[in-house]
């Protein structure tokens, strides 16, 4: 004769609670502390995919331009053409450049590098690989354009364009739309590199590998220290 031995379900007592088990609303209420780092994690990885083209365009322009011998260059084509317009007599000089190029059908920004000679008027029109100089004589309206173009059309040679292109070359405003979305990408993008690094500190601290962590960020600080030292060294 077997004796059979009931089993109760446990209720959920201060005592069964001290066992370190979680309870369905601990669950569903996690610790601030895993609610920042679930999150912390998350803008990591989407920020990291959302700027993953840039940074690999940025990388290697920045190869290229610090070994140019990866790619070959030469002297730039240059085509001198001569026109004829009609020279706006108001507005401002950025105004007047524009009619001139609407004249001439040329696009990009607009860029005043020097004082012109006297008698005449002159600006720079300036768009990746492409660059206009115009000038234009006051009392006949001929004009001369200089049309200079890179010999390498390669996508290195385009890489390396992207790099230094900012649309930004002493004029307080962009003129022309392509630079200015170009200017609010890099914004973002400098946002958002900002915020990627913070989160990977905060992610190197609470790693089990610390001390792997801290020998990486010291090296780094160093190297960047020991640049910045031989940077005003020789300023």
């Amino acid at each position: 004769m077997t004796e059979t031995n009931e089993h109760k379900p446990e209720t959920n007592t201060p005592e069964s609670a001290s066992t370190g088990t979680a309870t369905p609303t601990e669950i569903l209420s996690p610790a601030p502390s895993t609610t920042l780092k679930k999150w912390n994690r998350k803008i990591h990885i989407y920020l990291g995919m959302y700027m993953l083209l840039f940074l690999w365009v940025f990388s290697l322009s920045g190869l290229f331009m610090n070994n140019p011998m990866w790619f070959t260059g030469g002297q730039p084509d240059r085509v001198k053409q001569e026109a004829h317009v009609n020279m706006p007599e108001s507005g401002t000089r950025l105004d007047k450049a524009w009619d001139i190029m609407r004249q001439l059908n040329l696009r990009g920004e607009v860029y005043f590098m020097r004082e012109p000679a006297p008698g005449t008027f002159g600006f720079l029109c300036m768009r990746p690989n492409v660059r206009d100089f115009v000038t234009v004589q006051l009392d006949s309206g001929d004009t001369a354009i200089n049309h200079v173009t890179p010999k390498n059309r390669s996508i290195a040679a385009i890489i390396n364009q992207m790099h230094v292109f900012t649309g930004n070359l002493g004029e307080r405003q962009r003129d022309w739309l392509p630079t200015k979305i170009w200017s609010f990408s890099m914004d973002a993008l400098a946002i958002g590199l900002i915020v990627l690094v913070l989160s990977s500190l905060y992610m190197g601290w609470h790693s089990p590998h610390r001390i792997g962590v801290v020998i990486s960020f010291v090296l780094g600080m160093a190297v960047f220290a020991y640049f910045m030292w031989v940077q005003a060294a020789l300023a």
